[in-house]
């Protein structure tokens, strides 16, 4: 017997709900049943292209009345939090991007409301699915590593004046947050992941070329310890020059020193003892070019009964507590 399509809302058409909604047409078991687009240039193009029914807000698509089971909340980081609150108080499951949100406060505020519903928070984070990303977290698991010494994180990436400049949100504390919630939120939820709660020990932020664009950092260095006593170090920038230049993460351990690399972490350039690879997942498991389908899939399969959430609001609370805790020592 052929199983229900589950019913999708995507909030907002930018650059990330236009991939929410080609991942939701491309799967056999979900239906996009409408879109929130306020900007009249992208509600035109969704109803040239689309042919679903779009609405200007979020309570305007409420008050149809349309059966709609989950929301991709697509929209600017400090809309996370009230968008999602909405929908939940509405009967509805969230598949939110990153971040979850812009302060602890906020994401706890979230927490509560999912749990008081009885629906899920399912949390955009698809490195996650990425085959090198899962080996480490297995190989953490199993203790194959023995005593983790230091995980270094690094992200040199390119944002010129023309990405802040292309939507009013952007390169302000209040509405974006900083380069660690819109840009490296991904690589603080990886060593989360595999280590657990971490506390920053030290940082340093600065301002490179962005001084006119932003009002926060495009540079900076942080040392955090996690409760298990690992210590890890975070170099991050959006001021690479022309494009992206480098993500990587490099492992330091009793029992092996691992390299890899990729935007999605999807490329192992350095392994010893090279037999650690033998753990990696096989590449019909996890492949980076789906994992964003993977997300969407998780979502499915749980609604479904058959699987449980891959990131859950719990964990979008412990990332976002991370990155404040951070911040204070700005």
């Amino acid at each position: 017997m052929r199983l229900a399509s589950i019913s999708f809302a995507v909030l907002g058409y930018g650059h990330i709900g236009k991939q929410h909604v080609a991942w939701i047409q491309q799967h056999p078991a979900a239906t996009l049943t409408a879109m929130v687009e306020p900007d009249t240039r992208l509600a035109a193009e969704i109803k040239n292209h689309l042919k679903v029914p779009c609405f200007n807000s979020q309570e305007e698509l409420l008050a149809t009345g349309l059966s709609v089971e989950v929301v991709c909340v697509c929209a600017p980081n400090y809309l996370h939090a009230p968008l999602t609150i909405l929908a939940l108080q509405n009967n509805c499951h969230v598949l939110c991007e990153k971040p979850l949100a812009l302060t602890t406060q906020q994401a706890e505020a979230m927490q509560r409301t999912a749990a008081k519903m009885g629906k899920f928070i399912f949390c955009v984070v698809q490195n996650r699915y990425s085959r090198p990303a899962r080996w480490i977290k297995d190989l953490v698991d199993q203790n194959l590593l023995g005593q983790m010494y230091k995980v270094q994180v690094t992200g040199y990436w390119n944002r010129d004046a023309r990405y802040y400049q292309g939507s009013s949100w952007r390169g302000k504390i209040a509405t974006d947050g900083g380069p660690l919630f819109t840009q490296f939120s991904h690589f603080v939820d990886t060593l989360y992941w595999w280590l657990g709660e971490m506390e920053p020990v030290q940082a340093q932020f600065f301002n490179f070329n962005h001084t006119y664009t932003t009002e926060f950092e495009d540079t900076g260095e942080v040392w955090l310890k996690s409760t298990n006593g690992v210590r890890c170090s975070l170099h991050y920038s959006t001021a690479a020059y022309g494009q992206n230049l480098d993500s990587s993460i490099i492992i330091l351990a009793e029992k092996g020193s691992i390299k890899m690399s990729g935007q999605y972490l999807e490329q192992v350039t350095a392994c010893n003892p090279i037999n650690l690879q033998l753990f990696l997942p096989k590449p019909a498991e996890c492949d980076s070019s789906n994992n964003h389908q993977l997300v969407l899939e998780n979502v499915i399969q749980t609604l479904r009964g058959n699987s449980e959430p891959t990131a859950t609001a719990e964990d979008g609370l412990a990332v976002v507590k991370i990155i404040e805790n951070i911040y204070k020592l700005r």
